[in-house]
């Protein structure tokens, strides 16, 4: 991987930690934060702009097309086309910024190749991490893009399947407002287990059902998808615990805003529960909030009308909804980062991945600030600035969707 030797000066750099900003100059080289150099010969001006760490959703699905351009059936997409999609996806979020997704499902081995093609340095996108196959109950949710287990004694062998294939985290689906059909309790609890015995983290899709939820956190899931439903007493076990909340509040107002989106089978009842349970999903949010559960942003971009910029959204909605600024910057940087067990990605310490993005304002005072983005590093590279005369002796690397020649 080329890279370049450079400081971006006079910006303010932003923790999202701690909440705390200041005045600085960032160095990057071989990719990697790096001390300010004596002398600079490459330089891009900050002057105005404020640094953080590269965004990150954390509910994506890259192999899906959100504008529904492809075949409306799992079945009829073919491999080719789902890799075309998640090359125009990732590109679409690093140009605005997001730097890194959690990729929670994919058909066969379709994630794993575009991960390996990303690595590679074949395209300029997002970096990828991803789940691989679901894994859900015979003729469950997301059946279609997983593998269906049956029963406690056979989710083991799946959840290894997975991780021998490189699956970067473990997906399980509960049910759904069109499919009843879920993993039992002990199901659940085996899969974690097994997840947890190879280190690797667990997310669980529970949304619109309590007793989903209640059963995914009392299984012990490291992060839970959706979560519409949630008491106060799962909220208090969550926080004890530490499983993160992912609410993905802009899928699920896509759903309510959008119905035309859900022409298909089961969709009715999908867009009859989404507009009955939406004051109870911000409920469930509140619960969470108050009970100082850990706050991570995905979108779910790829479903419906959730396209791959659609991250600050989510970010603005969390903060309608109570959370403060900071909560929801974190949320999208050093929390997520945290949850991926990849920490390194949330901060703009020395020696960490170059993963920079410059804004316009202040995301600390107005997260909405997300969506205002300059400039975007990543692993070193400039790959979107906005104002080319801030930029002195640096060149511009491939824009976001430049497939590259492939490196002997």
């Amino acid at each position: 991987m080329s890279t370049t030797t450079f400081t971006v000066t006079g910006c303010t750099i932003v923790d999202p930690a701690s909440g705390h900003a200041i005045p600085g100059d960032l160095s990057v080289s071989d990719g990697l934060i790096a001390a300010t150099p004596d002398t600079m010969q490459a330089t891009v001006d900050g002057t105005g702009l404020f640094a953080i760490p590269g965004l990150i959703d954390m509910h994506v699905h890259a192999t899906s097309d959100p504008h529904g351009r492809t075949a409306s059936k799992w079945s009829e997409i073919t491999t080719t086309t789902m890799t075309l999609s998640a090359v125009d996806n990732l590109a679409t979020a690093l140009a605005n910024g997001i730097t890194t997704v959690r990729d929670l499902g994919a058909p066969r081995d379709v994630g794993y190749a575009v991960r390996a093609a990303w690595s590679r340095d074949l395209f300029v996108g997002a970096r990828p991490l991803t789940a691989g196959p679901v894994i859900t109950a015979v003729g469950g949710h997301g059946h279609w893009m997983g593998v269906e287990s049956e029963g406690p004694a056979a989710i083991g062998a799946l959840v290894r399947r997975n991780v021998a294939n490189g699956s970067d985290v473990i997906k399980l689906i509960m049910r759904s407002a069109a499919h009843r059909v879920e993993l039992r309790p002990e199901e659940l609890r085996n899969a974690v287990a097994e997840a947890h015995w190879l280190d690797v983290p667990v997310a669980v899709h529970a949304n619109f059902s309590e007793r989903s939820i209640d059963a995914a956190v009392e299984a012990g899931c490291d992060t839970l998808e959706h979560g519409f439903a949630i008491s106060d007493t799962t909220a208090d076990v969550m926080s004890k615990q530490g499983t993160a909340l992912c609410p993905t509040t802009t899928a699920l107002r896509s759903i309510v805003e959008q119905p035309q989106r859900w022409n298909r089978p089961g969709g009715k009842e999908l867009v009859d529960r989404a507009v009955r349970q939406f004051p109870e999903a911000r409920r469930s949010f509140e619960r969470a909030l108050a009970a100082d559960v850990t706050l991570i942003a995905g979108t779910d971009a790829g479903a419906a009308g959730v396209a791959f910029d659609a991250l600050p959204r989510e970010l603005r909605t969390m903060v309608e909804w109570g959370a403060t600024a900071r909560q929801a910057l974190a949320a999208a940087t050093s929390a997520a980062a945290e949850a991926l067990r990849r920490p390194e990605l949330g901060t703009l310490r020395i020696g960490t991945p170059a993963d920079i993005v410059l804004l316009r304002s202040d995301p600390l005072t107005d997260v909405s600030a997300c969506a205002e983005v300059e400039a975007v590093i990543q692993r070193g590279r400039l790959v979107r600035l906005d104002s080319p005369w801030r930029a002195q002796g640096l060149e511009m690397h491939p824009a976001p969707g430049t497939v590259l020649t492939p490196r002997s």
